[in-house]
């Protein structure tokens, strides 16, 4: 299967479940007929999602502002049996992701979005870095291939 189908056949949907902290509720479905594995490390699944800046947030109408850029080093491209998730057709698998603004500087970006921001949109973005169109089992011995994903885009609530 082409990358791009293969991408375009996984659905990232998120949704937010609490206001403090900023908590994200995010889904990945397999929309496809056949079983999809991915490399679960930097994807919209990853518990590090936001400081692996995979969450744009922006004040609502200046889209030229935006925080959530990536805080975390990049991962070294190894990976275990383990790190691979399969989505058999039709399955979607969930995970939570806390919008952390924990350090001081951090903080303080924030807080200058808050002020100049009626309302902040988020979305999620980056590449899946391993997509195989099969089960988990056989995806090792093939090139994974390498492909965008972009969620919906959702308003946050805050206090």
């Amino acid at each position: 299967m082409e990358k791009a189908a293969l991408a375009g056949n996984l659905t990232v949907t998120i949704k937010q479940i609490s206001k403090t902290p900023i908590t994200i509720k995010v889904e990945v479905k397999n929309k496809s007929t056949r079983p999809i594995t991915f490399l679960n490390d930097s994807t919209p699944l990853d518990p590090e999602a936001f400081g692996l800046g995979l969450f744009h947030i922006t004040p609502h109408k200046l889209p030229n502002v935006n925080f959530g850029n990536r805080v975390l080093p990049s991962r070294p491209h190894s990976y275990s049996y383990r790190s691979l998730i399969e989505l058999s057709p039709g399955m979607a698998i969930s995970d939570t992701v806390m919008i952390k603004a924990g350090n001081s500087t951090l903080k303080k970006e924030w807080a200058k979005m808050l002020v100049v921001a009626d309302k902040l949109q988020a979305r999620m973005k980056g590449d899946w870095k391993g997509l195989w169109g099969r089960e988990r089992d056989g995806a090792r011995e093939l090139v994974a291939e390498h492909a965008p994903f972009e969620s919906n885009m959702i308003e946050l609530e805050f206090e």
